[in-house]
């Protein structure tokens, strides 16, 4: 299997889960439980895909391309974490909600969301899956 198989399929978890934040986001007066639920299993399947995703980086951290991309993976993973507690605090908030405030955020970040796993998925994947583990080298040496 590919190194970014595993990463390929956390991406379709996330899509998954960002749909669902979408879907619900109308009900927001109502679903308030559901959509806090929603953003705690997406920070949740997130951290475990970064850091899923900066191990298969960082494994191939020699090569120039993987060197230079690595920084700007580990931002917008920290990006994305940071705007999903935003957002759920946003949730929890007793009393009244400015919906339209909450909708444009969360758009927003679903939107973003979506740019940057084809964004992996079109210029990193294909690299990583070029450039070998070395970890696994040094394992197949060792033998």
């Amino acid at each position: 299997m590919k190194s970014s198989d595993e990463l390929r399929y956390d991406h379709e978890v996330l899509r998954g889960k960002l749909y669902l934040l979408e879907e619900h986001l109308p009900c927001l007066s109502i679903a308030r439980p559901t959509l806090t639920s929603i953003v705690d299993s997406l920070s949740a399947w997130l951290l475990a895909h970064a850091q899923r995703e900066e191990r298969v980086f960082a494994a191939r951290a020699t090569e120039r391309p993987i060197a230079d991309m690595l920084p700007k993976l580990e931002a917008s993973h920290d990006r994305q974490l940071s705007r999903l507690a935003i957002l759920h605090e946003l949730f929890m908030r007793s009393g009244p909600i400015a919906y339209d405030y909450i909708l444009t955020a969360a758009t927003a970040l679903i939107q973003d969301f979506r740019e940057q796993m084809i964004r992996e998925e079109q210029e990193c994947f294909p690299v990583i899956d070029r450039v070998p583990d070395e970890g696994a080298e040094q394992c197949v040496d060792l033998a």
